[in-house]
């Protein structure tokens, strides 16, 4: 955050600064903070023009992101490698920002939705409406073997570990899952979970009992 404002107050040196003190974390073994440094820097790169070096920077945050299995890092860093690269590189930067918007749509993180949109218009790319879709129609069983992992606190990482499908498949679960019902994290997919699980009990206990005998 720090380093976002820095960059947004026309202080790139600053910013330059916090991806430091970032990256000597992460050589100190925190992989999130050397991937919150090379982004920063990155920013900082693109601020000062230097294209070249943002895209560098935002690349290996990118990475970084992919590995933690976080994903609105991720989808965060490739819009901006994005945006940095779109003069030398625009058919990759397409694909980078579509699939960013791709992930806030799902997350409803729609401020950055707004600035993937704006960019793949920059790009000349007519990017897809807007509208989330709501409600249409219960979760698939797979679909509901994640939504209850999440419910139990587990990672992207363990789900897919127990369910044996890859990180990436999970996110999608995930993203998908978000679109459909209207929610925007974890923590409401958690409390859809219970609070179905609860209808379902309560529908449990309200049915006729009926015996053998009629």
């Amino acid at each position: 955050l720090l380093a976002d404002a820095q960059v947004a107050a026309g202080d790139p040196a600053g910013a330059l600064a916090t991806a430091r003190d970032l990256l000597a974390q992460g050589g100190a073994g925190n992989p999130f903070a050397d991937a919150l440094g090379s982004r920063a820097e990155g920013l900082a790169h693109a601020a000062l023009g230097n294209t070249e070096g943002a895209g560098v920077n935002l690349a290996r945050a990118a990475e970084g992101f992919r590995t933690l299995d976080m994903p609105f890092e991720l989808a965060r860093a490739r819009v901006e490698w994005a945006a940095a690269a779109r003069s030398h590189e625009p058919a990759a930067a397409v694909t980078a920002a579509r699939g960013g918007l791709e992930v806030f749509e799902g997350l409803g993180a729609r401020r950055h939705a707004d600035r993937a949109r704006a960019l793949l218009r920059q790009l000349g790319v007519r990017p897809p409406s807007n509208r989330r879709r709501r409600g249409t129609g219960p979760l698939s069983d797979r679909e509901l073997e994640v939504a209850r992992l999440v419910a139990e606190g587990l990672t992207n990482a363990q789900i897919a570990e127990r369910l044996v499908l890859s990180p990436r498949t999970v996110s999608t679960h995930l993203d998908r899952m978000y679109s459909r019902l209207g929610l925007a994290s974890r923590a409401a997919l958690a409390r859809y979970v219970a609070d179905q699980e609860r209808t379902d009990r309560l529908r449990t206990r309200a049915a006729p009992v009926t015996s053998a005998d009629g």
